[in-house]
């Protein structure tokens, strides 16, 4: 990629907000950060689009205000997925050789597509393929069999996945808002490889990944993916509870847990109150933080209770040898570590986002709630093509009716190739770099 000369925009859409990051890689290859812009979201609930005219205006305003008064031009578009709709599912591919011979990388290939076709509900389709291990005659364990001789190969597989509506709606939102999206991420991959060292997944790690809308649980063992579930619930259902528990706005009752929320009620003063501004015809309003606190604990200990459920339905419980890293906007409430490492026994950390930003002002945006956001700007930096035609919002380029029959993909001959072996079903199996799919 030519350096200083690509620039790529993420948009993080997620069901508080819609983040979106606009950047280049500069000559030292650190990230340079054009501009970022927030926007509350609108028609997205627990990740998922309910609303289509809302979402496409929120996209629109996050876009406007990240290029607004800035003079480039934006190469390309990286959008995250995710929501409580993502799920994994274990399968498996098996090949038989006439005679004993060396496995070649067209024989994972194959075992690739066998095991994607595996039985899913109605709805769903394939976002991506993990190989776990693979075996060759008797010889397990193996990561990769490329190059092994024997008969039979065989490989187990994590599929991950998802609904194919949710990607159709969300593809449509983009393009209505004007910015046709070049590549998808799972936000949860992304998130991972800027939270994560590989020492930690080679020696087991939970992410956590705790949102306003839901919290995604990934569980890596020697550096695999090995397992990944969304709870249906995050932060949001914190200040739901403040709100009826203390009977403040919605807003107030997110200040409240922002601003002087703990998530452990035994560390709150008993005689600490905090005072609610008054509204038109009504008195201000104290509100006891030991109360706050309570309201908090409360529902954060069910929370984490669902978070060690779905790391014990994983069966990698007694592996995790770095133990678990809880990112995401609610990981920044006051005491949340203390609280998950008493209810879980597992030793945790807080996830910051390890990106290297070449303006020192813009480090202030290397926190949790960014880390999915930085995770899907830093992925397409990475994979980003200088020879592909710059994106301009409301503008579409025509195109001669010979030009699609005769345009190769983009993205390499091989996705080309099993999408015409196995349609749509494959959509985003090779949207990772080969090296993650066959290692």
């Amino acid at each position: 990629m030519s350096l200083n000369s690509e620039i790529i925009a993420a948009v993080d859409i997620g069901t508080a907000t819609i983040s979106a990051f606009v950047g280049r890689l500069n000559a030292d290859k650190k990230i340079e950060l054009i501009a970022f812009s927030e926007v509350p979201s609108s028609g997205i609930k627990r990740g998922m689009i309910l609303n289509q005219e809302e979402a496409v205006k929120s996209i629109r305003d996050v876009m406007a205000q990240a290029v607004r008064g800035v003079d480039v031009q934006i190469h390309k578009v990286f959008v995250g997925m995710n929501g409580q709709h993502i799920h994994t599912i274990s399968t498996e591919g098996n090949k038989q050789f006439d005679e004993p011979r060396v496995v070649t990388n067209e024989d994972v290939k194959e075992l690739e597509l066998q095991a994607a076709r595996v039985a899913m509900r109605s709805g769903e389709c394939v976002y991506r393929l993990i190989p776990q291990e693979f075996k060759v005659d008797q010889e397990d364990e193996i990561l990769n069999p490329v190059g092994i001789s024997g008969r039979q190969v065989s490989g187990a597989y994590k599929i991950l996945v998802g609904s194919e509506m949710y990607k159709e709606t969300l593809n449509n939102c983009m393009n209505r808002a004007g910015w046709p999206v070049h590549r998808w991420f799972l936000s949860s991959v992304a998130t991972a490889d800027v939270t994560l060292t590989a020492d930690e997944k080679e020696a087991g790690v939970v992410l956590v990944d705790m949102g306003a809308g839901s919290t995604s649980v990934s569980v890596y063992y020697e550096g695999v993916l090995r397992y990944e579930s969304v709870i249906p619930f995050g932060g949001d259902v914190v200040t739901k509870d403040i709100k009826q528990g203390c009977s403040v706005l919605q807003r107030h009752a997110e200040m409240l847990k922002v601003q002087c929320g703990s998530a452990l009620s035994s560390e709150a003063e008993d005689d600490q109150v905090v005072t609610i501004p008054a509204m038109e015809g009504w008195d201000s309003k104290e509100i006891s933080v030991k109360m706050l606190a309570s309201i908090i604990e409360a529902r954060m200990e069910e929370l984490i209770d669902s978070i060690a459920y779905q790391i014990e339905k994983s069966g990698y419980w007694d592996r995790l040898g770095a133990g678990i890293v809880l990112t995401g906007g609610a990981a920044q409430l006051k005491n949340v570590l203390a609280l998950l490492k008493f209810r879980t026994g597992i030793n945790a950390r807080l996830g910051l986002p390890r990106v290297v930003i070449a303006n020192k002002n813009d480090k202030k945006l290397v926190v949790p709630s960014n880390a999915s956001g930085l995770g899907i700007l830093q992925k397409g930096l990475e994979l980003a093509d200088a020879d592909v035609e710059v994106v301009k919002p409301e503008k579409k380029k025509k195109k001669k009716p010979s030009d699609e029959a005769e345009k190769p993909d983009k993205e390499g001959k091989k996705k080309s190739l099993w999408g015409n072996m196995l349609g749509n079903t494959l959509f985003s199996i090779f949207d990772e770099d080969d090296s993650e799919v066959t290692k």
